[in-house]
């Protein structure tokens, strides 16, 4: 009973920095288009090497044109936007967090300090302790992922609101998961298994 006293009253405050954002969007990245961007990289990769190749070297025999025919100029868009696709979804977490605490920068004219107070009822989250914030009750969180340094509530509309492990105030993470699991009973949880 004292402990689902002291987890109602849970709070957290952290600063927003770069790598928290970093963290928080690498972790809701979809793997499966990594590793299928691996897997086809390299048949994609050795199909258009070999057809370039084989084009530069006829060009070089015969002297044709090394960009003549459709093929060829596919080959190249194909090896091109492949790259070009594959390694925009290796940065984007890095872009994504660098706008992320750029806008709260220009918002409150310094790096966010976020504020969480998990109510009996709801999540209130404040960025400044003069805002009054805005209160999530726990049924629109479908999700909660847990990552090295952060807890990531996730909403239906994919709206994501972290709470950093080391800002957790009144209670440790044990406490807060087993409150979490309390409050939010239909939500999936993805904790990382204890080391």
């Amino acid at each position: 009973m004292e402990q689902m006293t002291q987890s109602a009253g849970a709070r957290a405050q952290f600063v927003l920095t770069d790598a928290y954002a970093r963290e928080m969007y690498r972790s809701i990245r979809p793997r499966v288009l990594i590793i299928l961007g691996i897997v086809f990289f390299v048949p994609v990769l050795v199909y258009c090497i070999t057809k370039i190749a084989w084009r530069a070297l006829f060009s070089y025999v015969t002297g044709a044109a090394f960009l003549e025919g459709v093929s060829m100029w596919l080959a190249v868009a194909l090896l091109l936007a492949y790259l070009v696709g594959f390694i925009w979804l290796l940065f984007a977490p890095r872009r994504r967090a660098k706008h992320l605490v750029r806008r709260m920068h220009e918002l409150y004219g310094a790096p966010a300090q976020i504020r969480v107070s998990f109510l009996p009822d709801a999540m209130k989250v404040q960025m400044t302790a003069e805002s009054p914030g805005i209160s999530l009750a726990y049924p629109v969180f479908v999700r909660c992922l847990e990552t090295s340094n952060l807890f990531l509530f996730v909403t239906r509309e994919k709206q994501l609101f972290p709470v950093a492990k080391q800002g957790l105030l009144d209670v440790d993470e044990e406490t807060f998961k087993k409150s979490i699991a309390l409050k939010c009973p239909d939500i999936k949880r993805n904790w990382r298994i204890a080391e």
